[in-house]
């Protein structure tokens, strides 16, 4: 009984200190989110996450996609900005996801205001299995040098010059093969071709 007794009581305190930690956390995030959103004139969000609770009926479509021929980004994604060009949603996790298609937020996050925002540990930990420690999953000083390494690459001239996309993209249609008569090709390895179709843009891109 003296055992249980220990164990509950060591329960009880592991689970009270989760649960503050998680609690202070979330006000202290909250504060600081409002705060920064006061000093840079920012309104609230419009909520989009509907009558039920983390994102419930969004994946509940999701799921239902094969059925409904529903598409995740022109269907679902692309619904919570019918009315709003920025929007707040409870995702499942119970985090509060703010998403925006402004202009002159884009302009706010990635140009005039880079260093108020970052890439962020999330992101950079699903992401470090397929791209390890790159510009995709970095901030900072690291993140700067890939930029300042990428950034001659990306002028007008390279950017409006489709030849080379489009060379990239006849050989993997080539590589993929014609349809037949129901209007299907034969079943392809799509992943080497994908790796070759990168492989073929970024290089004529960048060198």
């Amino acid at each position: 009984m003296a055992t249980f007794s220990t164990i509950t009581y060591a329960f009880l305190i592991a689970f009270n200190a989760v649960f503050w930690y998680m609690l202070i956390k979330k006000v202290n995030a909250s504060y600081r989110f409002k705060q920064f959103a006061k000093q840079n004139g920012c309104l609230d969000a419009p909520d989009v996450s509907g009558p039920f609770p983390y994102g419930i009926a969004t994946l509940r479509r999701i799921f239902a996609m094969k059925t409904t021929g529903e598409d995740i980004i022109d269907d679902i994604i692309a619904e919570d900005f019918k009315d709003h060009h920025t929007v707040k949603k409870t995702v499942f996790d119970g985090s509060v996801l703010v998403s925006t298609n402004e202009p002159a937020n884009l302009q706010h996050m990635f140009a005039t205001k880079f260093n108020d925002f970052e890439t962020g540990k999330l992101r950079a930990n699903i992401f470090y299995p397929l791209l390890g420690k790159s510009i995709f999953t970095s901030d900072g000083a690291f993140w700067e040098h890939s930029r300042s390494l990428f950034r001659p690459h990306f002028n007008r001239e390279n950017i409006n010059d489709l030849q080379s996309t489009d060379r990239a993209c006849d050989a993997i249609l080539e590589a993929i093969g014609p349809a037949d008569s129901t209007g299907w090709t034969a079943d392809t390895p799509m992943l080497q071709l994908l790796y070759n179709f990168t492989i073929d843009t970024a290089t004529d891109f960048l060198f």
